[in-house]
């Protein structure tokens, strides 16, 4: 069976390697899951570099909560999405964090690197 390999590359994590058998670009359909947008590109975090908190930006209804990772992968807080737009990291060290933006299907809308001080 032969296989291929893609390389996708993002701006903020790197370079991701996915491998897949039999893989054929023009049988890819506008149905698989690979294929989703978001209409909301502009989403922002501030204060960015944070040492208490962070708010969010540009933000619309299709993000219901947003997840904190730290560097390592491991999940240091979950936020619903609340009126107040306040998220508080003071427990948090000194560092670098992921912050992702989670859909009402649990999809990862957007990822933005955080940088706590």
């Amino acid at each position: 069976m032969k296989s291929t390999l893609l390389i996708l590359s993002f701006l903020l994590f790197g370079t991701f390697q996915i491998e897949a058998n039999n893989f054929n670009p023009t049988e890819i359909s506008t149905e698989d899951p690979i294929t989703y947008s978001w209409s909301d590109s502009n989403i922002n975090i501030y204060p960015n570099p944070a040492t208490n908190f962070f708010s969010i930006s540009n933000f619309n209804s299709e993000i219901v909560k947003v997840d904190v990772f730290n560097i390592l992968g491991r999940k240091m807080g979950s936020f619903e999405i609340d009126s107040n737009n306040h998220y508080e990291i003071s427990s948090y060290p000194k560092g670098m964090y992921l912050v992702q933006f989670i859909g009402a299907n649990q999809d990862v809308l957007k990822t933005i690197r955080l940088n706590k001080r």
